[in-house]
């Protein structure tokens, strides 16, 4: 399954002088895992997960790139019809900004997985419990939120100080912690923004007591969350190769919440992206 991330980096904007480093007909392989678990006053549980996408340089222009992800060759087919967002075609322009380019197609294959999975239009956007929590998607730029999750900002690392996260306090100062003949190394630390915190589980609460047939509204769920109180810290490690073009990035994330009765939940979560240059031969 494609996860986005629990803890993202926002997008990075590209230039013309590192873009330069790919040319068309380059393809990556992006791989994410995921590990998360949580203890609260004896009851404990964990979870784990992951995906992969292909990245693959279609076009080199003088404000951008574009950039096709899709999946690997060998995914199931009733896989490649669930993520009917993939391939997706996406026009990065050195600015930052993001445009899908082949909404279309992905529509009709949207269209065909609603059929044959039997799911009328008017569920979309509803959510249903697997063996989580999971969104019945039918937005066709849900794909370039996916496709973020894996982006790494393009061979940005050796000339930035800094990477913004989602549920970041502050941006995370990135340091150099060791350097060698095939690139280096940089790590940081933020603390955790409790409202994003606050904010997300009040809009999981209120979408749990929709599945459950009751009502929840988000400024109640909201009020009741923000009596908790909440920290937490965000470790970042980087490994880049010389150009500065990432190879691996872990992101570990530990929170805890302590709510009016004193009763203590901890969460940790820990997210691995690997980056790597395939063959022309592979996929």
């Amino acid at each position: 399954m494609l996860l986005s991330a629990m803890v993202s980096l926002t997008a990075a904007a590209i230039t013309p002088a590192n873009a330069n480093l790919a040319k068309v007909g380059d393809k990556y392989f992006l791989k994410e895992e995921t590990k998360s678990s949580y203890n609260k006053d004896g009851s404990s549980g964990n979870s784990s997960g992951g995906g992969v996408l292909v990245e693959e340089v279609i076009e080199i222009r003088q404000d951008g790139w574009v950039v096709e992800y899709s999946l690997p060759e060998d995914t199931p087919d009733q896989q490649k019809l669930s993520q009917w967002q993939f391939p997706a075609k996406i026009f990065k322009r050195f600015s930052g900004e993001w445009e899908f380019l082949n909404e279309e197609t992905a529509i009709a294959r949207r269209d065909k997985w609603l059929s044959q999975s039997e799911i009328p239009k008017e569920a979309c956007n509803s959510y249903v419990f697997t063996w989580t929590l999971v969104k019945i998607e039918c937005d066709p730029n849900s794909a370039i939120g996916i496709a973020q999750s894996y982006d790494t900002g393009f061979c940005e690392f050796s000339k930035r100080s800094a990477v913004t996260l989602f549920d970041g306090a502050m941006p995370v100062i990135l340091e150099v912690t060791e350097t060698g003949a095939n690139g280096f190394s940089l790590e940081g630390k933020s603390s955790v923004d409790a409202s994003y915190v606050i904010q997300a589980d009040a809009k999981n609460d209120v979408i749990i007591a929709q599945i459950n047939g009751d009502e929840l509204s988000y400024s109640d769920a909201l009020s009741a969350r923000e009596k908790e109180n909440v920290s937490g810290n965000i470790n970042v490690s980087i490994s880049s190769d010389v150009n500065g073009c990432l190879e691996k990035r872990i992101i570990s994330t530990d929170i805890t919440k302590v709510a009016p009765d004193g009763q203590t939940e901890m969460r940790e979560s820990t997210q691995i992206l690997t980056r790597k240059l395939l063959d022309s031969t592979d996929n």
